[in-house]
């Protein structure tokens, strides 16, 4: 897991809420595109999403516990979430006691790579 220091997460705006435990897990996609070609770009819009979230969404954080890129890479998103049951914002009215895993980037026809779905 690639750690937010890693892949230069923003700083959380607030301490997001803990759960008791996790009982589902929450797929998800972000609205970004696929056509980040490097590891360095794929940061960068895990970045951009980031700051969307906290600056124009007014969230503590990046909205999902885990995100993982076209190459299989998992990123640590919400601050903790690899410690502890952080709730996310993943899926509004499902969030406490759920995962939030997003894929970067939009899938409409194609599926996403093997590696992602790994």
């Amino acid at each position: 897991i690639i750690s937010r220091a890693e892949w230069g997460a923003p700083q959380q705006v607030c301490t997001p809420d803990v759960a008791s435990s996790l009982t589902h897990v929450v797929l998800h996609h972000t609205a970004g595109s696929n056509a980040y070609a490097t590891v360095a770009q794929a940061m960068q819009q895990l970045r951009n999403d980031a700051l969307y979230h906290i600056n124009g969404r007014g969230w503590c954080d990046l909205g999902y516990n885990f995100v993982v890129d076209k190459w299989g890479n998992i990123y640590e998103g919400r601050a903790a979430s690899a410690e502890k049951a952080v709730i996310g914002v993943h899926a509004g009215g499902f969030n406490t006691r759920s995962l939030g895993i997003s894929m970067l980037g939009t899938y409409g026809t194609a599926a996403p790579s093997t590696a992602v779905q790994e």
